[in-house]
């Protein structure tokens, strides 16, 4: 998660702050129950993503996860430009691409803890190469040639 967000998971009763790493509560029989994530970017741009993982105490088998993307970008003229880069195919079978983009100049690769995994100098037309990465989701993050963070695209590769 970017630094100077917050989070909160919510569940039934109530929202727990992220030094809360495990709550009990109890959902009766037939009962359903609604979990909410919640971050709060306080006006930066930014990423995070939040894994939920709920167990049934009585069978530790019976578990599910969650996985929450949140992702800001700067507010500006340079908005509109940024929305219409895609990464694809994705899910990518361990190649992928980035649609054109003039102002692009790094391709940056992240595992899901947000460990740099690999780099790319972007150009048009370029296919870059993850095979060697175990399957699963990478965030895709594109910087412009003066540093600056232009996108964060999640790709999954299988």
């Amino acid at each position: 998660m970017t630094e100077g967000w917050n989070v909160a998971v919510c569940d039934k009763n109530q929202c727990y702050l992220p030094t809360v790493a495990s709550q009990e509560f109890v959902l009766g029989p037939n009962e359903e129950g609604t979990m909410d994530v919640h971050v709060y970017p306080n006006g930066i741009a930014g990423m995070a993503i939040i894994e939920v993982v709920v167990t049934d105490v009585n069978n530790a088998n019976n578990t599910v996860t969650g996985l929450y993307y949140f992702n800001t970008m700067p507010t500006g003229v340079n908005e509109a430009i940024w929305e219409t880069i895609d990464v694809y195919p994705n899910p990518s079978n361990g190649i992928f691409t980035v649609s054109e983009n003039n102002a692009a100049s790094r391709v940056l690769i992240f595992d899901l803890t947000g460990k740099l995994v690999r780099q790319f100098d972007y150009a048009t037309d370029q296919w870059y190469d993850i095979r060697d990465l175990q399957r699963g989701a990478y965030l895709v993050k594109l910087i412009d040639r003066h540093g600056a963070e232009m996108i964060n695209r999640l790709v999954n590769k299988m």
